[in-house]
């Protein structure tokens, strides 16, 4: 070797060393952050972060109940740490909103398990009267009460629409008939470009005097399209200034339209379609792909659901406000009740 190239060589051997070691520090540290009691909670952190920026997660309870999960391994995992409390106090926060945004009051009840666990193991930590405050906060909220309730087997029998799958089988035996002879056509579920006029949707084009636009004389408006999701059923809310009649009707899955899911539409009479309900809300859980809502007709509105997969479905309408509300259950649904 020249004399030139030694030096370089000689140079260039301890400074590859000196990067491997430090980039082995690092990954190894890094490695060791996260299985710490802090690193737990702040990757507890981060998955309520994505909870809360996601619209389509934040309406999940498995999503709920995953970050809660993270929350409370702290405590599992490391028992003896001033995370682990910490950890489920927030883990208790999280119950009570979960139970405030579901209406399910069993969430409430494990909160109250968890504020339990605080001042049980944790008795000279601040936590415990944060837990405490926070149980103050919540104490109005309703509980589950074990001799008031029933167990059902399964949510279906209460949701049963017998008309409904009665229809859904004679449009199946159709399809079967039809087959023989070609004469079947798909009722389409298409929802067609919105025929609203611009007027009505544009603020731009509003007169200076005329701030509150409203449909044509006789028309109501869909002001709101929203869903929940839960291990039991999905339920699609479609909210209206007014009571209108509504249809509603279950297509099937059609291969050769390039149609491989099944449909559940409503069509909304005398109605017009709000300018801030979107086109497309996804859902994407084990039931349902997205919701879809548009103008059919110039007094049409009609919402789409797009199905992954289902066992039963039940539509009825609630009134104050006026709303039609999509309940769709999977296979296997069990609930707890009050009476």
């Amino acid at each position: 070797m020249t004399p030139g190239f030694n030096r370089i060589f000689t140079i260039f051997i301890p400074v590859l060393v000196l990067a491997c070691f430090c980039l082995f520090t690092w990954t190894t540290g890094a490695a060791f952050a996260a299985d710490t009691a802090k690193g737990k909670y702040l990757a507890a952190d981060t998955c309520l972060k994505k909870l809360k920026r996601s619209a389509v997660d934040i309406n999940k309870v498995s999503a709920w109940l995953a970050c809660i999960e993270k929350y409370k391994s702290i405590h599992r995992r490391f028992p003896g740490n001033s995370w682990a409390p910490a950890g489920l106090y927030k883990a208790a926060e999280l119950y009570f909103q979960l139970a405030k945004k579901s209406g399910n009051a069993h969430w409430n009840r494990q909160a109250d398990d968890i504020i339990a666990r605080i001042n049980r193991f944790y008795p000279q930590s601040a936590y415990r009267a944060r837990a405490k405050t926070l149980a103050a906060a919540n104490a109005s909220r309703p509980r589950p009460n074990n001799s008031d309730v029933k167990i059902i087997q399964s949510q279906k029998a209460l949701t049963r629409n017998d008309e409904a799958i009665s229809e859904y089988h004679r449009q199946k035996q159709a399809l079967a008939d039809a087959a023989d002879t070609g004469g079947y056509q798909q009722p389409s579920d298409i929802i067609e470009k919105n025929t609203q006029d611009s007027a009505y949707c544009d603020p731009a084009v509003i007169k200076p005097d005329d701030t509150d636009p409203s449909p044509p004389k006789g028309d109501t408006t869909v002001t709101d399209l929203r869903f929940w999701s839960s291990s039991e059923y999905t339920r699609v809310v479609v909210n209206a200034d007014s009571e209108r009649k509504y249809t509603h009707r279950l297509l099937k899955k059609d291969l050769a339209l390039n149609v491989p899911f099944q449909r559940l539409y409503v069509d909304i009479d005398q109605a017009r379609l709000g300018c801030n309900v979107p086109d497309h809300t996804p859902i994407n859980d084990d039931l349902l792909k997205q919701a879809r809502a548009g103008q059919f007709a110039p007094h049409t509105v009609r919402v789409v659901v797009d199905i992954k997969n289902f066992d039963n479905y039940k539509i009825f309408s609630l009134k104050d406000p006026f709303r039609i509300v999509m309940d769709l259950w999977g296979e296997n649904g069990k609930a707890v009740f009050k009476d």
